[in-house]
């Protein structure tokens, strides 16, 4: 069985110097894993579908998927939103729901991140993407899923996975018997990015987290037996990110109340 999963094909009009900095960054991430197994796959050619729904099932904890989500434009119904890794290898929400099953037992964490190619036409605008990917991927059994409301930037992809991940293993290696709080490290990654990135850039608002938002540190998102006593969690040491946003100091002045 496999811990990981990690899938990163840029689109197309995704330069060589943005895939390169993908496959340094998912390799070395990949390798900070140790001893566990993991499977990358960050080639045009490297992964069929039919291949895909084999490592699947082979998977216990993370499902990463990294590269273009977009509408078939031959049928723009939500259920036909494709995510495509490479050549060969193209699921629509509809094939995900229906095929992509989880061994019994199973229930990964998915991180699905659309990209946008890195240059733009000056006509051309982004939309948003439908939201059937996550209810699919929830469908075939992932407790989780964290995905993008819109492409972004292969850097920022990137960095938010980095982020992420690396997180979670910190917090597992400094206590793998407490809880991981999903919901707060998406906040987290995505506070990084906005903070890197300056508060002028929206992109660090489109990740999104939907389903359970918390899983234990062990293999498979296992919680320890705590026979009755408290389940260790870092909830109480948490505090809100600072992300700058303040009422305005005039806010609540001047109001009256009618009796």
């Amino acid at each position: 069985m496999n811990r990981g999963c990690f899938c990163a094909v840029p689109g197309e009009g995704t330069g060589i110097a943005a895939q390169r900095a993908t496959r340094n960054m998912l390799k070395k991430l990949t390798s900070r894993f140790g001893g566990d197994r993991m499977s990358l796959y960050a080639e045009p050619s490297g992964l069929t579908t039919t291949e895909l729904r084999e490592q699947a099932m082979r998977t216990v904890d993370f499902l990463h998927f990294q590269g273009e989500i977009s509408l078939n434009p031959e049928d723009d119904k939500p259920e036909n939103t494709t995510l495509r890794m490479g050549e060969e290898m193209t699921l629509s929400a509809k094939i995900i729901a229906s095929n992509l099953q989880f061994q019994m037992g199973c229930s990964p964490l998915v991180t699905c991140i659309g990209e946008q190619p890195d240059h733009i036409d000056e006509d051309a605008h982004l939309t948003e993407i439908p939201d059937a990917i996550p209810p699919a991927f929830l469908q075939a059994g992932a407790s989780t899923v964290v995905t993008t409301l819109w492409p972004v930037p292969s850097q920022i992809a990137d960095r938010f996975t980095e982020v992420f991940y690396s997180n979670f293993l910190k917090r597992g290696r400094l206590d793998g018997d407490q809880i991981w709080n999903i919901a707060q490290e998406v906040r987290v990654a995505a506070s990084v990015v906005r903070r890197e990135l300056g508060k002028g850039n929206s992109h660090w608002a489109s990740f999104v987290m939907y389903g359970a938002w918390m899983r234990g540190f062990r293999p498979g998102g296992r919680i320890k037996v705590t026979r009755g006593k408290n389940v260790k969690t870092d909830f109480a040491d948490y505090q809100q990110p600072d992300v700058g946003f303040y009422p305005p100091q005039e806010y609540g002045s001047g109001l009256r109340v009618r009796n």
